[in-house]
């Protein structure tokens, strides 16, 4: 019985797909460079106080697009990514992507 019951509240966490809003995050969600590494700064979700906003990242040319997942367990409000040695620190942004899809431009100091 207890099995079912954590599959349910996984289902119902919704931990299979992005659904951390970059609107509900608390403070805003910011990045720093510094060297070779972009500092994700995860705000709060404050819709949704009992879940934290699991991060997760890609570089695509000179841009990370940050998604965040929902999850029951504490997380780091800050979250490291590396940056390819082809990539310029002077030109790195920032995209948080919602979970509709759309994209948010993060705030990034250097």
């Amino acid at each position: 019985m207890n099995r079912f019951f954590a599959i349910f509240v996984l289902i119902l966490a919704g931990c299979a797909k992005p659904d951390a809003k970059y609107s509900d995050l608390r403070p805003p969600t910011h990045a720093t460079i510094s060297g070779n590494k972009v500092t994700i700064h995860i705000g709060s979700d404050l819709a949704n106080s009992a879940f934290y906003a699991r991060p997760k990242a890609r570089v695509d040319g000179q841009t990370v697009y940050v998604v965040g997942y929902h999850t029951m367990s504490e997380q780091s409000r800050e979250f490291v990514v590396r940056l390819p040695a082809s990539v310029g620190t002077q030109t790195v942004s920032a995209v948080w992507i919602d979970p509709d899809g759309s994209q948010i431009p993060v705030p990034v100091t250097k």
